[in-house]
């Protein structure tokens, strides 16, 4: 590569949104960022979309006020005693309607009066199967006490919008970290020239003509 400044990127998910999902892990220092940076591509689906999801989520979770995490207490406390209640009773769940779970959902979220609108599109776009992974997460015996491992307990379970459960969906955003750790091992995004452009590199080559900078830098010696 010669003198070309090549510089590792930060992560290799993309989603739609620009949202950095992990402020503690920020530095003062300025950094050649990619613009691929969680962004998603066509064809990109699944696991990934869900990993995506749950990072934005955890990034504004862990900027979400005292008084929200003291609403999600109150529902969790509430949605365990309704279930002990049916349970003795010989029926399972909460026993509370459709409208009631996500009544109370959207309620421990924006507040009452509502004063945010986080989560909005996704209580009306995905409704009720957002609202019972909400629940679900939330009434794992596992729900963390503390802010931050509640934040990404909840980002990780709710990412799925219900198309798969709380539990499986932190399944899915566990093993995309480890995949993601090997991958920025082996295979990292780089800041290259190529077709007369300074630019990122897209799963390690030219986004352009699909050059490997790595490989071609080892085969030229440079």
């Amino acid at each position: 590569m010669g003198k070309q400044h090549l510089t590792a990127k930060k992560s290799f998910l993309r989603t739609k949104k620009t949202l950095s999902s992990d402020f503690s892990a920020q530095k003062s220092e300025k950094k050649a960022n990619s613009p691929h940076v969680r962004r998603i591509f066509k064809g990109e689906h699944g696991d990934a979309v869900f990993y995506g999801r749950a990072m934005n989520y955890r990034g504004i979770l862990q900027l979400m006020p005292s008084d929200f995490w003291q609403r999600v207490t109150r529902l969790r406390d509430d949605l365990r005693e309704a279930t002990r209640k049916q349970r003795a009773a010989g029926f399972s769940g909460s026993g509370w309607t459709e409208r009631q779970r996500q009544g109370r959902v959207a309620e421990a979220i924006h507040g009452h009066p509502a004063s945010n609108n986080y989560f909005s599109t996704e209580l009306k776009s995905s409704g009720l199967p957002f609202a019972d992974t909400f629940l679900e997460a939330i009434g794992d015996l596992d729900f963390p006490e503390r802010p931050e491992p509640r934040a990404r307990f909840l980002a990780e379970s709710i990412a799925g919008y219900g198309e798969v459960s709380a539990r499986r969906c932190r399944d899915i955003c566990s093993q995309m970290r480890k995949r993601e750790k090997q991958r920025k091992r082996s295979k990292p995004e780089l800041w290259i020239k190529c077709c007369g452009k300074a630019r990122w590199t897209v799963n390690s080559v030219c986004p352009i003509c699909g050059a490997d900078p790595i490989h071609n830098s080892w085969r030229s010696g440079g």
